[in-house]
């Protein structure tokens, strides 16, 4: 996507003090170069044309040249690596280039970190004209770019004269490889376009969303002739951008009178560049199309969730969670029947808990039974049982209720499900010297291999429309890394059924003390617990907002007071890591997936809103990457195979 050309005009405003700092800082490094270098740096946007990139670094080889990649295309490549599920295919594609690049760097042809790249907040495009003034003057600097706003920055900075004897050439990377050198700017051209687009937001009709509802509610066919290709403004959250043939789409939603309304607009409008999925803006252009929806709305459509979700009601059901009447609790030994009639004998008590009691089956061992308590007989609890098998979920590893169980006087008591066999994943939450005693031969490969197997588990969850809710260890068996059961699912959320559990350790800061039964979780509530299972399992057990002597983990949670450190992203003053022994397991995670972890938990992350959090398909991608650096990582620093390292990481990789 190109960035706005608007970007060309505002830099030239600070141009005269720029250029005269600029010219000091040569005169005074006159001596730096004794020779005129040429210096080649490849801007993101032309790293992601793919496969011109690839063609172009491999003909390095035989050129002998070599290109520089600064540090803020690398974090533009981790953002878009991060944001999968906003583009998928984007995403993709950046991983792809992202290792290429790492991989021709240790082959010599790529140098990766240039030394005047310092701040990483930098945007690529400002650090491309710091270069070009800093060191055009003494070297020969070409910088490779598809942008056209960044291409007219460069070409009006060394044509306009400020600057005598500045050496800077700006080429197009093209389908085949090569290089073509771009000589005249694109400014007239896409000028006339952004003067189109003010002109078009001077004239827009702006219209409150609830009133383009209702005139839609009244007659759907004759506002949809009224109000296309009207130019309106218009306020929404933004559910994606897009482009189709030759026009730029944008998609904004907004929910009103109990429905859902996605207005798309063609054009690009000023405020495209750098819009996020779920953000809230106000945008005008020409309307293309409306969509309203009357029905439940999908509360998910601007979170950033998984794309199969179903349909999230507004309210909790009318059925209310009153004990039905149950005058006998079966036992070991006691008989059992389903809705059709079918008899079970209750043999062995496999695990007790607080609301219910779980027993083997006789003559059946791959099922289990059961039993509430009596005040857990609730008629809520049956209509939720009935919804849940009446949805036909099945997947090997995932205990879904499978039928309704009556005692012998036909009254409801429990239900039947798949028997889960092992221990909780927490029993792998101990201290090292334990964890070394019981699992002797486990190493960080099968904690990271397992993860991913839970993650995988949880996307179909997800995918058929069900959130779990109290995502946490002790609801998951393991028997070894590669059999995995997810148990107590007859708790989880089912369309209008809450799920009435919750862990403070595992809550999002917006339900933090709340009455789990009273109201539906969100996907984006369910994606915080998700994100702090993760981090649970990279970091043996630790949670992400436990610190040294500070708050209960509540208020840490509530406030976003992550305390590591990763990057430009410093821990919060007063706040660190809980142990020497967590900053050891912490300094071992690739790079990426500790990138995911501060976006996702600090107090200044890009997705730690409720809006914005990580799906579970991004984890999947993030501990699969992990995954795969595993064996590099390891013959570089055999410790990173320990699941409790004995020393901080010796030699941190740039992708590390």
């Amino acid at each position: 996507m190109q960035k706005n050309t608007r970007f060309c005009y505002n830099y030239r405003h600070s141009e005269n003090f720029f250029i005269q700092e600029v010219i000091h800082r040569s005169i005074m490094q006159n001596n730096i170069f004794s020779t005129r270098d040429t210096l080649t740096f490849i801007d993101t946007c032309s790293l992601l044309e793919v496969p011109a990139s690839e063609l172009y670094l491999k003909s390095l080889k035989s050129s002998g040249d070599k290109v520089i990649v600064i540090r803020a295309v690398t974090n533009e490549l981790r953002k878009k690596i991060r944001e999968h599920d906003k583009d998928p295919e984007l995403s993709d594609r950046a991983q792809a280039v992202f290792n290429l690049v790492f991989d021709y760097e240790a082959k010599g042809l790529v140098k990766i970190d240039f030394d005047d790249d310092r701040d990483t907040r930098n945007i690529a495009d400002n650090v491309f004209l710091g270069i070009a003034f800093r060191y055009g003057l003494n070297n020969n600097i070409v910088i490779i770019t598809q942008d056209k706003g960044l291409t007219d920055a460069l070409l009006n900075a060394r044509n306009n004269g400020a600057v005598n004897g500045l050496s800077v050439a700006v080429k197009r990377l093209e389908s085949d490889g090569t290089l073509t050198e771009i000589t005249a700017q694109y400014a007239k051209q896409d000028s006339h376009m952004e003067r189109s687009k003010t002109s078009m937001n001077m004239n827009a009709l702006e219209i409150p969303p609830s009133q383009l509802v209702q005139q839609f509610r009244n007659n759907t066919e004759a506002s949809s002739k009224v109000y296309k290709n009207q130019c309106l403004m218009f306020s929404g959250r933004v559910v994606r951008t897009y482009e189709d043939g030759r026009d730029f789409i944008t998609e904004l939603l907004a929910d009103d009178f109990n429905g859902r309304i996605i207005c798309r607009f063609t054009g690009k409008p000023m405020e495209a560049d750098g819009m996020e999925r779920g953000q809230s803006v106000t945008v005008s252009g020409l309307l293309a199309n409306v969509d309203v929806d009357f029905g439940e709305i999908e509360m998910q459509e601007c979170s950033l969730g998984s794309a199969a979700s179903a349909s999230i009601p507004l309210q909790v059901t009318s059925v209310a969670d009153d004990p039905v009447p149950i005058t006998q609790i079966p036992e070991a030994g006691c008989k059992v029947k389903g809705l059709d009639g079918k008899e079970y004998t209750l043999s062995a008590i496999i695990a007790r808990g607080s609301k219910s009691v779980v027993y083997d089956i006789e003559g059946n061992p791959k099922m289990a039974a059961k039993i509430y308590n009596p005040e857990f007989c609730t008629a809520r609890r049956l209509e939720k049982l009935r919804l849940i098998i009446s949805m036909g979920l099945q997947h090997d590893g995932i205990c879904f209720p499978t039928d309704v169980l009556l005692n012998e006087r036909a009254q409801f008591c429990g239900c039947l499900m798949p028997r889960a066999e092992g221990g909780s994943i927490e029993e792998l939450f101990c201290t090292a010297p334990a964890f070394a005693e019981r699992f002797k031969k486990w190493t960080k490969t099968d904690m990271v291999m397992m993860t991913k197997r839970i993650l995988e588990y949880i996307k179909y969850i997800h995918d058929n429309g069900v959130i779990i809710g109290n995502v946490v260890p002790e609801n998951i068996i393991y028997n070894s890394t590669e059999e995995i059961y997810f148990i107590d699912a007859d708790s989880w959320q089912y369309k209008e059924f809450p799920c009435p559990d919750g862990d403070p350790y595992s809550t999002p800061p917006e339900l933090q003390g709340k009455d789990f039964s009273t109201f539906l979780r969100t996907m984006g509530n369910e994606n915080f617990g998700v994100a702090t299972l993760v981090f649970r399992m990279m970091m043996q057990g630790y949670p992400p907002y436990a610190s040294f002597e500070r708050e209960l983990p509540e208020e840490e949670i509530r406030a976003g007071k992550f305390p590591y450190t990763v990057g430009e992203f410093r821990a919060i003053k007063g706040y660190k890591a809980p142990s020497m022994e967590a900053r050891k397991i912490w300094s071992h995670l690739v790079r990426q997936i500790k990138d995911s972890f501060i976006q996702a938990f600090h107090e200044n992350g890009e997705h730690s809103q409720e809006g914005t959090r990580f799906p579970v398909e991004q984890w999947i991608k993030d501990v699969g990457y992990y995954y795969s650096c595993l064996p590099k990582m390891i013959r570089t620093d055999p410790v990173s195979e320990e699941v409790f390292p004995k020393e901080v990481r010796r030699a941190l990789d740039k992708r590390q």
